[in-house]
């Protein structure tokens, strides 16, 4: 059913990928998205079911219920597709919560991480996380702490590393050109001293977001490149 409804007679039309150039045509653009938006719907549908069976349980009242994902997708945006680029689309995912201890407060866009995750079941569990876990409760901050959570988040896959703080992006050992569907294919495993040379050898990259992850804004904010350099910096010498 949820298949069916987004190719129904009219179909929705969705907006044209961000800075795509090549590849495929609009039309296929636009089946591609109707696909997506429909498992989408679909996994809704499911959790919902889901939700449903444990308050016939009689457990919703001690059941806290997260809801998130491993990667994004990039749909065709700046002529990427799939989970290996460190742009937003990709490494941006969601993150839903709720349950007893909870605060509705609809939309929050504090940094958090799915690491975060791991100290908080075990928050809810009634256990200490270790001291050198690197994970960051939110049990506090979902019942309406009110303070901020992280002041950056990090990410990493294939040679790219990348630091980020709500708004800027620092990117390093990242190549625009290597991509799913590009001319030329980055695996998405490379030894650690191949990767230490493609973070050293390639030039770091730092996107404004509130402009786009296409243009290099290093000269732009020189105190926010010195900023994120020195948090991506600490954050390397402990992981490659």
């Amino acid at each position: 059913e949820s298949m069916h409804r987004w190719y129904r007679e009219p179909p929705v039309d969705f907006p044209p990928p961000q800075f795509n150039t090549e590849y495929i045509s609009p039309e296929t653009h636009q089946e591609v998205r109707r696909n997506w938006v429909s498992t989408v719907e679909h996994l809704d549908q499911c959790l919902g079911r889901l939700v449903e069976r444990v308050g016939k349980r009689g457990d919703l009242d001690n059941t806290v219920v997260v809801f998130t994902s491993d990667h994004g997708e990039m749909l065709g945006d700046y002529n990427q597709w799939q989970k290996l680029s460190p742009l937003q689309a990709s490494v941006g995912v969601p993150l839903v919560i709720a349950g007893p201890g909870v605060a509705a407060v609809g939309r929050d866009d504090a940094s958090m991480t799915t690491l975060d995750l791991t100290a908080s079941f075990l928050e809810w569990a009634g256990l200490i996380p270790s001291e050198d876990l690197d994970s960051r409760s939110l049990v506090s901050y979902l019942a309406g702490g009110g303070y901020r959570h992280r002041d950056v988040v990090f990410s990493g896959l294939s040679a790219w590393r990348m630091v980020f703080d709500g708004r800027f992006k620092l990117v390093r050992g990242y190549d625009p050109r290597k991509r799913i569907g590009g001319d030329v294919f980055e695996p998405m495993h490379i030894p650690p001293d191949e990767t230490k040379r493609l973070q050293r050898d390639r030039p770091q990259i730092l996107y404004d977001l509130e402009r786009n992850e296409r243009d290099d804004a290093s000269s732009a904010f020189p105190e926010v490149l010195r900023r994120l350099s020195a948090a991506l910096d600490e954050h390397l010498a402990f992981i490659v």
